[in-house]
């Protein structure tokens, strides 16, 4: 009950968090990690959630059934991570990793209308993958991180600068190549 959602005011764009009223989420999550042998493993997580508004909430615009903000209905990642010994103490690292992300509301519609068209974010997969050596606490690896250079968007806001309209969108990165030194102690 009381559940923060936030409110774009539609005249001015400003943005605050308002009590939205009695909502209700019903779902799963399952998560398994196999492995098939000892240097290899796989994780799989998959989660479902419908969670919507219980109730008409005026003041935040919300309407029965809606949607709660920035909560995608699935989420689904799968995990690949080998180790085995190389040569000398290194052992050869290679992981990978797919999460996949459901689009999701930012807002809701005024009373009895739906939400704006592009109050919805879209969905996205995101790939990553390294390859790489350890030995005892150290670790070095390349990396390429969203190897399909998609562009998550994970989050919005409407906002005016200096009298000018505008909405700002909060992004991941980009395709990103590199070699990562790590230690632990």
């Amino acid at each position: 009950r009381d559940i923060q959602q936030s409110l774009v005011l539609p005249t001015c764009a400003s943005q605050f968090d308002v009590n939205a009223g009695r909502a209700t989420s019903k779902g799963f999550e399952i998560e398994t990690r196999i492995a098939p042998i000892k240097a290899l493993s796989f994780a799989i997580n998959v989660g479902y959630a419908d969670s919507r508004l219980d109730e008409a909430a005026p003041f935040s615009g919300g309407n029965a059934g809606d949607q709660l903000q920035y909560v995608p209905a699935w989420t689904i990642s799968l995990q690949q991570d080998y180790r085995a010994p190389l040569v000398d103490r290194w052992d050869l690292v290679v992981r990978s990793d797919l999460s996949y992300t459901d689009k999701r509301q930012t807002q809701f519609g005024r009373a009895g209308a739906p939400p704006p068209f592009d109050s919805s974010l879209p969905d996205y997969t995101l790939i990553n993958a390294q390859i790489g050596v350890a030995r005892d606490a150290w670790e070095i690896v390349a990396f390429a991180d969203n190897i399909g250079n998609v562009l998550p968007i994970y989050g919005t806001n409407q906002t005016r600068y200096f009298g000018t309209g505008g909405r700002t969108w909060t992004v991941g990165t980009p395709r990103t190549l590199g070699l990562r030194l790590r230690t632990s102690f």
